[in-house]
């Protein structure tokens, strides 16, 4: 398997999975407030992510598109 497809399974394992909320997940479950500066960190790094894999996604539709 090569690399753009094994990273496609992984990126979208994790999608299905939900693994990526489970930082926010554990918050909710420990603690009943959190600071606005906090929540934008985990939120920015959630947006960040997200955004890599829309263009890991892009590349591959590309190159399947080929």
């Amino acid at each position: 398997m090569t690399y753009v497809k094994r990273n496609a399974v992984v990126k979208a394992a994790s999608l299905v999975s939900g693994t990526r909320l489970n930082v926010l997940y554990g918050i909710c479950e420990t603690q009943k407030t959190i600071s606005t500066r906090k929540l934008e960190h985990y939120l920015d790094k959630l947006a960040e992510d997200m955004r890599l894999d829309g263009i890991h996604f892009r590349e591959l539709a590309n190159k399947l598109g080929d």
